[in-house]
């Protein structure tokens, strides 16, 4: 009896007498080496499709988020800034302090922008992967009415939300075109 040149598998000739064990070592072979290259072919595809979405997600736009809460300290002023480093590009910035009492959301770009206390505002600084904050009086370093614009009242909890995106995108200084639906009446 001679063998397949690929799989060894029986080749019977006219003289040799076919056994059942000879048909089943041949089907549990090619069983075998079936099954094997089906698990070497969807482990391939699994490993590309995770690459894929990998590639995606590291080439694309997308919309980043990171949430978290402090608890002030009381300091404020130049020497003593809050920041948030989120690991990606800031965008929108909304800080508010946990029990209702303050609130503000800034977008990238604006330096000022009010502290939600009085007329006190809040100078604003965008990095590629973070956004800080100092009160009004850039050269004070006082507590108390500064540290609450500032959102740092001491033992007071705030909660920030950031939304942005990879700082690639603000490097390559271009922007997502906005198309907005023509308004009624508009040809």
């Amino acid at each position: 009896m001679g063998k397949t040149a690929n799989y060894g598998l029986p080749k019977w000739e006219k003289s040799d007498f076919i056994k059942m064990d000879d048909f089943n070592a041949a089907f549990g072979k090619i069983d075998e080496t079936l099954k094997a290259n089906a698990d070497a072919v969807a482990a391939k595809a699994e490993a590309e499709t995770v690459t894929a979405i990998a590639q995606t997600i590291a080439n694309s736009k997308i919309c980043r988020a990171k949430f978290g809460t402090y608890t002030g300290t009381g300091l404020s002023g130049q020497n003593h800034p809050n920041s948030v480093e989120c690991g990606f590009c800031p965008a929108v910035l909304v800080l508010f302090r946990a029990d209702g009492g303050q609130k503000t959301t800034v977008i990238r770009g604006v330096t000022s922008c009010s502290s939600g206390i009085g007329s006190m505002n809040n100078y604003y600084t965008w990095g590629d992967s973070g956004v800080s904050r100092v009160s009004q009086t850039l050269d004070s370093d006082s507590g108390g009415y500064m540290a609450s614009s500032q959102f740092n009242t001491s033992g007071k909890e705030y909660c920030c939300l950031v939304l942005g995106y990879d700082a690639d995108w603000i490097k390559q200084k271009t922007a997502p075109s906005l198309l907005f639906p023509p308004h009624r009446g508009n040809k």
